[in-house]
């Protein structure tokens, strides 16, 4: 038997028992939010003892600061890929957004929590980092915007935020179950958002 073989183990059982604990904390904050959670609920809900968990996260800030790396770093991933892969700088501009709304629509839990973890109640160092995962997401779409429409950067920004509201306002109000009762889906709003937007600049060809 080699002996990488038992190390190979245990990082596997390792990273099992760290996707466990996420899954965990993410069940936990959504249903007691981000100040009252405790570390002891998490790894009750993780079904470790909670000096097992300290090995794994030091605190409870440790632990939300890798669920909102991971969340956002892998929605900036999504929308830089639905960019990279669409032909044509409007396309490129849709591209975004519509997979923004993609990620988010196919993991509601993680939009659950990104959209309960309110500014003030995180860490200073968390808070940034969050923002810079954002960041991260809205420059490839602020790109886009740019070379389809040749707006200043600022405005550019300005415009990027404002298609990350549309698909959080669109998925809010589905969660809500009043999309639905006025005959819309999430899916149906955003193309609408996109499309005009993308209109204002074709028009002007």
């Amino acid at each position: 038997m080699s002996a990488t073989a038992p190390a190979k183990r245990r990082g596997r059982k390792r990273l099992a028992s760290t996707e466990a604990i996420l899954d965990a904390a993410r069940a936990v904050f959504l249903a007691e939010g981000y100040r009252a959670a405790g570390m002891r609920a998490i790894a009750a809900k993780a079904g470790l003892a909670v000096g097992s968990l300290y090995t794994y996260f030091p605190d409870k800030a440790a632990l939300v600061g890798e669920l909102v790396e991971r969340i956002l770093g892998e929605m900036a991933q999504a929308v830089r890929g639905g960019i990279g892969r669409a032909q044509g700088a409007t396309a490129r501009l849709r591209a975004g957004p519509l997979a923004m709304l993609d990620f988010f629509g196919a993991r509601p839990l993680d939009f659950a929590l990104f959209q309960a973890l309110r500014k003030g109640e995180l860490p200073e160092a968390v808070e940034r980092r969050l923002n810079g995962r954002l960041i991260a997401a809205l420059t490839p779409m602020a790109n886009a915007i740019a070379a389809a429409s040749g707006l200043p950067p600022k405005a550019c920004e300005a415009e990027a935020v404002a298609r990350l509201a549309a698909v959080v306002g669109a998925l809010l109000l589905d969660s809500t179950g009043r999309l639905a009762a006025l005959g819309q889906t999430p899916a149906a709003l955003v193309a609408h958002d996109v499309d005009s937007f993308a209109k204002r600049f074709e028009d002007r060809r």
